[in-house]
């Protein structure tokens, strides 16, 4: 590829380097090139369009005798890791109940490419809290108070590395490599509230309640 072209700064990003466990492999379906030998063994040159030396492929492209493409097996790791924590607080103050009760759940799941700007890592941080306030004014009387909270958080642009979001696909000379998932990440907060007033009266006839939300 041309030095400074677009091709060449997008292939300098880090991460568009594959993650390769065996090379120089024989394709079952050789290109449409010659045969050399590269840095990592058995490839093929598949011809330049910018040195005019050599064999002429079609009406553009030339052998230069330099490996351009070679067949091998990559790795495409995947993990899933995932966490809940919970806490709950309990305090007893005269005619008054306190509790808290509250969750949190990271989840680290990670989708790898055969190149790593082709990862899809995904890291949502959930979480889900209640207060209650329960205050007792007779045998018969009591009063309780419940806020609830939840809220799903996903911020996937802040995890993606610089090729993710700047390569969306690569095709050079019929080589095609998907690319980053596309530029339509952003955070993503969801959240909703509750609030519920109750005020049970019990008794031995006809109990009732009262309830706001």
């Amino acid at each position: 590829m041309r030095p400074g072209s677009l091709a060449d700064q997008l292939f300098s990003l880090p991460g568009v380097l594959p993650r390769v466990i065996t090379g120089g492999l024989t394709p079952p379906s050789p290109p449409n090139g010659n045969a050399v030998q590269g840095q990592l063994g058995l490839s093929y040159d598949i011809g330049s369009i910018n040195v005019a030396q050599g064999q002429k492929v079609g009406a553009t492209q030339t052998f230069d005798g330099v490996p351009d493409v070679t067949f091998a097996n990559v790795a495409s790791p995947n993990t899933t890791s995932g966490n809940q924590y919970h806490v709950r607080v309990d305090y007893n103050r005269g005619n008054d109940q306190f509790a808290y009760s509250g969750y949190f759940v990271p989840l680290n799941n990670f989708g790898g490419g055969a190149r790593p700007f082709m990862d899809q890592p995904f890291q949502p941080r959930n979480s889900a809290s209640m207060a209650t306030w329960i205050h007792i004014f007779s045998g018969t009387l009591l009063n309780e108070a419940r806020f609830s909270f939840t809220r799903f958080h996903d911020d996937e642009f802040s995890i993606l590395d610089k090729a993710s979001l700047a390569i969306p696909k690569l095709d050079t000379n019929g080589f095609n490599f998907a690319g980053g998932p596309g530029l339509d990440f952003r955070p993503v907060v969801a959240c909703s509230m509750e609030l519920i007033a109750a005020c049970p009266r019990f008794s031995s006839r006809i109990p009732m309640n009262f309830e706001i939300q």
